[in-house]
């Protein structure tokens, strides 16, 4: 058996609107886009005017803080530990960092950080098969800073920490998990 539905049923009703509206409504978006670029544009270049010295000269002021104690690597990682590994690779400068957790248990003591990064350490040159621990550093949660990847804290290392921007950036690692 076959059954029909009643005229209209199963779409909305919708209000009769007039053609030049309809196509003055379709405008808006893109009209309001437009606007706030104009917008944006209009009250950057003002505000910078009005208010102080301008970006150049923002940019250009330099703010020093003391070095933090880094934890080195043969702290952390004895030599049984240790892969062999080609020579360390170096970028000209770092432009971007990327902070990762490790994806790691919270509830750790941090007197047993190191083993912790032995762990993740043996982790990414064993099983997944890299030449090095992917970050540059890494922090556990007492705010000790570890060197992770080999090649010195002082040079812009080549990580292997987020896949396609390794290069000019580093990584630094919180030892744990945090999600949203």
């Amino acid at each position: 058996m076959r059954v029909r539905r009643p005229r209209g049923a199963g779409r909305a009703h919708r209000a009769h609107i007039p053609r030049p509206a309809l196509v003055l409504l379709s405008w808006l978006p893109g009209l309001a886009a437009v606007l706030g670029l104009v917008l944006c544009a209009d009250g950057v270049g003002h505000r910078s005017a009005r208010h102080g010295p301008s970006v150049e000269a923002r940019a250009a002021t330099r703010h020093t803080a003391p070095k933090p104690h880094i934890v080195p690597r043969s702290a952390w990682l004895d030599p049984l530990s240790r892969h062999a590994q080609p020579p360390p690779r170096y970028d000209d400068e770092v432009v971007a960092v990327f902070v990762h957790h490790t994806d790691s248990p919270n509830g750790y003591d941090c007197a047993d950080v190191p083993r912790i990064i032995r762990y993740l350490y043996a982790g990414q040159t064993g099983a997944r098969n890299w030449d090095d621990i992917g970050y540059n550093f890494l922090v556990d949660r007492c705010g000790t800073i570890y060197e992770g990847r080999a090649g010195g804290v002082d040079r812009a290392v080549t990580g292997a920490h987020t896949q396609g921007f390794n290069h000019r950036t580093a990584g630094i690692a919180a030892i744990g998990t945090f999600t949203a």
